[in-house]
């Protein structure tokens, strides 16, 4: 999925989702290009909003649909639903909305294991072996 960034004339930043050229996460239109995490016809909410001019902005709506920081960077190869199923388990959310995720107990616990020098530290399976 790609993003791209606009500052309008009257100063307000869009962020556009590849196929959303609306500049807002609301509702996605049938035969859309979208993540397939989304249903069409399904009004997400506006994404956050600032105006360069006014130094105003807004937060995304409660509805938007987010993934957590490092589940978003793990998923992003690590995609099966075994894999995926794993993360959640351990308090990362997948394209849930703001308020499901901000409303867990449990953050994500993925550096109790994959932390640095943890029995699955990241950098054991994923370092740089080039000569």
């Amino acid at each position: 999925m790609e993003f791209a960034l606009f500052l309008d004339g009257a100063g307000n930043l869009h962020i556009y989702e590849s196929g959303n050229l609306r500049g807002d996460f609301g509702t996605y239109a049938a035969g859309g290009v979208h993540s397939p995490y989304v249903t069409e016809g399904v009004s997400y909410g506006a994404g956050f909003s600032f105006n360069a001019l006014t130094g105003a902005s807004a937060e995304a709506a409660n509805t938007t649909l987010i993934v957590t920081p490092i589940m978003a960077a793990c998923s992003a190869c690590h995609d099966s639903p075994a894999a995926i199923d794993h993360m959640q388990t351990n308090g990362g959310s997948f394209w849930e909305s703001r308020a499901a995720a901000a409303a867990k107990q449990q953050g994500e616990q993925c550096l109790i294991c994959h932390g640095p020098n943890r029995v699955a530290a990241i950098s054991l399976v994923h370092s740089d072996k080039t000569p």
